[in-house]
């Protein structure tokens, strides 16, 4: 139902949320949809899980349904790209909840009985989801009543007319998808539960933490930093980059298939002559806008932002309009001025002194669907309006009839609308210019909404105000000079080592992404690229994108290396390690260095063997971010929280440098207070945790290969 989306949209929230999308309360983000590149050769496989391939046929027919479901309750209204990604990735979610998820639920035999599911569903102890959707909007408390009418409803098909029967169909759909929702929900917390209650803390391990967040050491280290050494004075040798890779390629592992892309960037952006090309263009039409009587049909044919008329307070006009324009007599067209990106013109249409807000009740029968018209709509509404006339609630109605599914349980109410939408829609519109309590019938494009306004606010001034706007873009020619650069950029630059070059020259702006996964929807630093994500994925290393326009940018890119899932081989990250190879080897240098004074015991006689100075630092604690004269610096932490106090410790390898320290003092944080309080807020912080990594090594164990990219 397009015009509640809009009101909705309006407010900052969605009208309809799809059952189950905010039922995944376990969902773990990017961890769930752990992606790999199989390289099978089965092109009509859209991912693996378990040992069993999903067929690209059995995904899409699931997604359409999902989508044909999401249309219906939303009166056929269109999918835009946020809300079909997110089916997209509640499909494959579910997937995953089938071959993963409930295998592993099976097999330590938790499920949910028929009796268990009533009881949650309306019994003794219902569901929170279903206190949820049945919560009385006047009191914020679960109302049964509510819950039992809606069951009654859809319990009894016998019961409804005709012309109810597919909006009844609807809500029986919904009903069972909520239903299965609750005991996929139940299912999951059951698991939960189970790693939770398997986890123990003991009394030592709570110790240890107050230690670790309460002990405070006073230090003194010397160090010598990596970056003393130049990177391209030293050479490293297979035998040392594979020594490395021993030590460091569990580091290099992942879920994901990887692709490294070197991109060159060519910004389309106006010139200073676009710009004023576009000023006076937007001048030329002030006159015309001044004498225009049809000022909707005015912007609409000459605005890039195609906004209707609206009413609006004086705090909320553009600052450049301020008390001329608000005080303006009706006619007056203000500008051109500037905006953000764009030229403006700006025509008062009239004033008055309403409401800041509304709360608004409405029931909502659609007038067409995706098949057309609706049969005897305007009847029925017609009829419903005669019924509140006689003295039927508008709320009780709204409940059982509206076919607004979100607003109908909350008995049609829509809350309280800000003066901003005022109009731009004829159920606000209607809201406002009625007094408090009248009930009108409004017929939109789209529904027949029978309307109250419940409250108003305080009444304020505001202007009715008109705006024509010109975005300030490139021109055709600019575009195309940009196009002849980018073209000129391919032409010449066809290896790794050519983008090297050219990077390298200052002359271009070339960007690299390193780590890009194949189910990434964009490359870093470019938005919408995703069909250059997949590109990646479909090519070798080397090769070279054509000319792909995203957004306002022309992008040229190579691929620099690529890897599948799992842990690379020795070759496909011989050139990450050559920076890690070449620190262990400074850390070695460092160490020999330092070794003869160290053995001294004495922190001033290393200091002065490596003409370095002793850093003091104080309050210095096992969690501590950073360390000042360090920065970020774990290893001189771990290292003061072990240390006995007075004795020289090192030369050991941190993050930045090597170092020595001496621990001078330590003061003792606050002892555990008596008592299982801490024991079992730990417990609980460790159980929830247990349970995420348990997710986690269920989806690892499977070995998870998310390939919707190929298709998606």
């Amino acid at each position: 139902m397009a015009v509640i989306g809009k009101i909705r949209n309006k407010m900052g929230v969605l009208l309809i949320v799809f059952v189950g999308v905010a039922l995944l309360a376990f969902v773990l983000g990017d961890l769930l949809s752990s992606a790999g590149y199989l390289l099978s050769g089965n092109s009509n496989v859209v991912g693996e899980m378990n040992g069993k391939s999903i067929k690209i046929d059995e995904f899409d027919l699931r997604l359409r349904q999902k989508e044909a479901f999401y249309s219906q309750i939303n009166m056929g209204a269109s999918i835009d790209d946020e809300t079909r990604q997110g089916i997209l990735d509640e499909t494959w979610q579910e997937f995953i909840e089938q071959y993963v998820w409930n295998e592993a639920f099976e097999g330590v035999g938790l499920r949910v009985t028929t009796e268990e599911l009533k009881d949650m569903l309306g019994g003794k102890f219902v569901h929170s989801f279903v206190q949820q959707q049945f919560t009385d909007p006047a009191t914020g408390v679960y109302n049964p009543a509510q819950l039992q009418n809606y069951l009654n409803y859809i319990s009894d098909e016998s019961a409804v007319p005709e012309e109810g029967l597919e909006e009844w169909k609807m809500r029986r759909a919904q009903w069972t998808n909520f239903e299965a929702a609750v005991e996929k929900n139940r299912l999951q917390t059951k698991y939960q539960t189970l790693i939770e209650k398997g986890m123990y803390v003991t009394d030592k391990e709570v110790a240890r933490q107050y230690a670790e967040n309460g002990d405070r050491f006073n230090i003194r280290f010397v160090g010598k930093s990596f970056t003393e050494v130049a990177d391209s004075t030293l050479e490293v040798s297979d035998s040392e980059l594979k020594k490395a890779y021993e030590a460091n390629k569990m580091r290099f592992k992942s879920d994901f298939a990887i692709r490294g892309l070197r991109f060159a960037i060519f910004d389309v952006l106006p010139t200073p002559a676009d710009s004023a090309a576009l000023f006076t263009q937007i001048t030329s039409l002030k006159a015309e806008f001044e004498a225009s009587d049809d000022d909707t049909s005015f912007v609409f044919q000459h605005s890039d932002l195609q906004n209707e008329p609206r009413y609006l307070r004086k705090d909320a006009l553009p600052v450049s309009l301020g008390d001329e324009f608000f005080n303006a007599p009706k006619g007056f067209v203000y500008g051109p001025y500037r905006d953000g990106s764009s030229f403006y013109l700006a025509k008062k249409l009239g004033e008055k002194t309403s409401a800041d807000s509304v709360k608004i009740t409405a029931l909502l029968l659609a007038r067409n669907n995706q098949q057309g018209p609706v049969a005897n709509a305007k009847e029925r509404a017609d009829s419903i309006m005669n019924a509140i006339k006689g003295g039927a609630d508008l709320k009780a109605l709204a409940f059982s009839l509206s076919q607004d599914p979100t607003t109908a349980k909350d008995s049609g109410n829509i809350g309280w609308i800000a003066y901003e939408v005022e109009g731009m829609n004829p159920i606000i519109d209607t809201a406002y210019n009625n007094s408090i309590g009248s009930i009108k019938l409004v017929e939109t494009p789209d529904v027949y909404a029978i309307v109250r306004a419940d409250a108003k606010s305080a009444p304020v001034g505001k202007v009715f105000t008109a705006f024509v706007s010109t975005e300030i873009k490139a021109s055709e020619e600019t575009g195309n000079r940009i196009y002849s650069q980018a073209s000129e950029f391919a032409v010449a630059n066809k290896t790794v080592a050519d983008f090297e070059n050219a990077m390298k020259s200052g002359k271009y702006l070339i960007r690299e992404d390193n780590f890009l996964r194949e189910n990434a929807k964009t490359i870093m630093g470019l938005e919408d690229s995703r069909n250059m994500v997949r590109w990646a994925f479909q090519k070798n290393v080397g090769d070279v994108s054509a000319i792909e326009q995203i957004g306002n940018r022309y992008v040229v890119a190579i691929i620099t290396k690529s890897r599948k899932a799992g842990v690379p081989s020795f070759d496909e990250v011989k050139d990450d390690l050559v920076t890690i190879a070449k620190r262990d080897k400074k850390a070695e240098m460092f160490t020999e260095e330092m070794k003869s004074a160290a053995s001294s015991g004495n922190i001033d006689q290393v200091a002065a063997a490596i003409k370095k100075q002793v850093v003091p630092a104080t309050d210095i604690t096992f969690t501590s971010f950073a360390v000042p004269g360090a920065g970020y610096e774990p290893a001189i932490t771990g290292a003061a929280s072990g240390a006995p106090q007075g004795k020289l410790i090192g030369p050991f390898k941190g993050v930045n440098g090597v170092y020595v320290l001496v621990v001078d003092a330590v003061s003792k944080g606050a002892t555990p207070p008596a008592g299982q309080q801490q024991k079992l807020d730990m417990g609980r912080m460790v159980g929830q945790r247990a349970f995420s990594e348990a997710f986690e090594a269920m989806n690892s164990a499977a070995e998870v290969r998310d390939m919707r990219s190929r298709f998606y």
